[in-house]
């Protein structure tokens, strides 16, 4: 049976900066001042990624920095860097190769599939994997959500949807029902796809599980995205060419 992971990092680019400026995590109750990217808009620079802090504050991507400001007037504001954004997650995915799995793939812009079918014995089990791989990139200082499941679909969706402080496991055959309640967002379709469906009255993945296909396919036009469970593309054998182009993140 095949066993997925997706590792969703929330705040990629605001910690990655974090770490980039910081040698130690924060201390531990230690205020911290909200931090922001931004990027061009249209003559207008908008939010691109948000910190926890940020988010707390109700500052979401997209928002305009004026906007922002009137909510936090201290928001730290970062020009948003999607190239050094990109190479981080390269490299710290190319660690996971190392350590977890040789199939591993990048997710961005937030994200890490590693495919670990027969790779837990390393571990002794499944549990001791997972459970080493959230231990080892929380501890860098890095936001972290992981979710295995026997689809990469079910994985991406629940990792992203089912916020938990540790890893979450479905088990094999269980997908269809993990994924049920979840938003329709989670099924990794375009945005005018999604806004589509929730204009024909569509909130979760379990009405459009029992809606005939046929029907619906007419009304929506779906996008090349590929459906969630199809893991289409999902991974690349990492090789020790890959290995030899940059070193690798190393989470302590």
């Amino acid at each position: 049976m095949r066993r997925v992971v997706s590792l969703f990092l929330p705040h990629w680019s605001t910690d990655r900066l974090r770490r980039k400026t910081a040698k130690s995590p924060p201390e531990a109750g230690k205020p911290q001042l909200p931090l922001v990217t931004a990027m061009p808009d249209h003559g207008r620079r908008i939010i691109a990624s948000v910190d926890q802090a940020a988010r707390r504050l109700g500052i979401m991507p997209g928002m305009t920095i004026t906007r922002a400001r009137m909510l936090s007037p201290d928001l730290h504001i970062v020009d948003a860097d999607p190239d050094a954004d990109w190479e981080g997650l390269r490299r710290l995915t190319l660690w996971a190769g190392t350590r977890y799995s040789p199939i591993v793939s990048p997710d961005p812009p937030d994200g890490i599939w590693i495919d670990i079918t027969g790779c837990a014995q390393r571990f002794d089990n499944e549990r001791a994997l997972l459970k080493d791989l959230h231990r080892r990139v929380a501890a860098n200082g890095l936001g972290v959500q992981i979710a295995v499941a026997d689809t990469a679909g079910c994985a991406h969706a629940v990792a992203r949807h089912v916020p938990s402080g540790r890893p979450t496991t479905i088990l094999p055959g269980e997908h269809r029902n993990a994924m049920a309640l979840l938003p329709i967002s989670g099924l990794r379709l375009d945005a005018v796809t999604v806004d589509g469906l929730r204009k024909l009255g569509f909130e979760r993945v379990e009405q459009i599980i029992a809606t005939p296909r046929g029907p619906l396919a007419k009304k929506v036009r779906t996008q090349s995205a590929p459906p969630a469970g199809s893991g289409a593309g999902l991974c690349t054998r990492t090789t020790a060419a890959d290995l030899s182009r940059s070193s690798a993140e190393q989470p302590p």
